[in-house]
């Protein structure tokens, strides 16, 4: 046991000489934005500007996670998402995201859900970017960094400062039809609903033909 723990000491002793504990350190941290939720039920509420979270969609042996995160064998381009547009816009209205701080994920994807993925400064509030796609969160992210690396001072995720900079990620549905093509996720975004009706001021059941397009699966900013 003794010899175990010098070993460690001295493998983090090395790394920390040769800058790479730092390195992996950033790996750890980007790793745990990209996968955390946080389960509070203060933010699951669906009103007109908010959207539940699903904190099963973050959770491997969930399969609202294996839903959300399938792959298909179809290449979705990147601009090929009109109909969208609405859902889209509601998000960027809800979060203040001015049009010039979005940017399109440049490449097909084949997830089958679409992805959205939007870095937020922690007080300057001019600085938020969105980026969409059928791809991981973690491509869109480095999307926002490459495309807007004048203003965010970095162009790569393991370069970002996770001190200063709140990271949300979430889906929309691709057909916009309250997510019918995907059982598991409407379940949950029902269930959330019927959970917290009341706080929104409402005393009955969501209407089934009202299910949100969109939902939120992790915000490192609570």
């Amino acid at each position: 046991m003794i010899i175990i723990y010098h070993v460690v000491i001295i493998t983090i002793t090395l790394l920390k000489k040769k800058g790479w504990f730092h390195f992996l350190v950033k790996i750890v941290k980007i790793k745990l934005i990209m996968e955390k939720i946080p389960n509070n039920n203060n933010h699951s509420e669906i009103s007109n500007i908010n959207t539940p979270r699903i904190p099963e969609a973050t959770k491997s042996q969930n399969p609202v996670f294996r839903e959300v995160h399938a792959l298909t064998d179809k290449k979705y381009p990147h601009r090929n998402e009109e109909t969208i547009t609405t859902t889209r816009k509601s998000i960027l209205n809800r979060y203040n995201i001015t049009q010039e701080h979005v940017v399109d994920f440049d490449q097909d994807g084949n997830r089958h859900i679409r992805a959205f993925t939007i870095l937020q400064h922690q007080t300057d509030l001019t600085k938020i970017f969105y980026c969409e796609g059928h791809a991981p969160h973690a491509l869109l992210l480095n999307t926002i960094l490459k495309k807007f690396e004048s203003k965010i001072g970095v162009s790569e995720n393991l370069d970002l400062d996770l001190d200063i900079w709140f990271i949300k990620k979430g889906f929309l549905d691709p057909n916009q039809n309250g997510f019918k093509s995907f059982p598991e996720t409407r379940k949950h975004l029902t269930k959330t609903y019927n959970q917290n009706k009341k706080i929104n001021g409402n005393d009955s059941d969501i209407d089934e033909n009202h299910i949100p397009n969109w939902f939120l699966s992790g915000d490192s900013s609570s």
